[in-house]
């Protein structure tokens, strides 16, 4: 059986608080090295996500007050119509502009009185700003959306750039739909 001395405990003594400090700093250094691989993981997800997926569009202009203004942004999904196709309502983007869909392939587009019309019926509209009325640009014609194509609007209704002009945007054209305004 070993015996020990007073300066033999005092010299473990150190060895084992010199241990305890290594043990303490690689601990230390890996946490901190697991975590920086975390965060490089989710950077890389998030540009994956951003290059691929996502998209975040900067607002210029008034076509879609009251709901968007002038220097919001918007965050879009490239990818929300590759499993379904694009609804009544679904704010868009194509060729870098904003609308709303109004109307949907076969159906049947008028504006008269102030007011959007599909297939007869009139449109629930409580998006737009109170008292805002739709204007046509031509002649008050019925316009029937061709197939694979969707009549635009902007939300602001004194806007003109849309389908008001007499085209519709076609299913391709349709890049990303809006999922929030930040």
């Amino acid at each position: 059986m070993a015996t020990y001395t007073q300066e033999n405990l005092a010299t473990l003594a150190k060895a084992q608080e010199e241990i305890k400090k290594e043990y303490k700093f690689k601990t230390r250094a890996y946490a901190l090295a697991s975590m920086a691989a975390s965060l490089a993981m989710l950077a890389a997800a998030v540009a994956t996500l951003m290059a691929f997926v996502f998209n975040v569009y900067s607002i210029y202009g008034d076509g879609m007050e009251p709901a968007v203004k002038d220097g919001h942004y918007a965050v879009t999904n490239r990818l929300a119509y590759i499993a379904r196709e694009p609804k009544r309502g679904d704010v868009i983007i194509s060729d870098g502009h904003m609308y709303r869909i109004i109307g949907l392939p076969g159906e049947k587009i008028e504006i008269y009185g102030g007011h959007v019309y599909i297939d007869d019926k009139l449109a629930e509209e409580d998006y737009l700003a109170q008292g805002m009325i739709t204007t046509p640009v031509y002649i008050n014609t019925a316009y029937t959306v061709p197939e694979d194509a969707y009549y635009v609007l902007s939300d602001n209704r004194k806007c003109f750039d849309d389908s008001r002009q007499g085209f519709a945007i076609s299913r391709i054209a349709i890049t990303d739909k809006v999922l929030f305004i930040l």
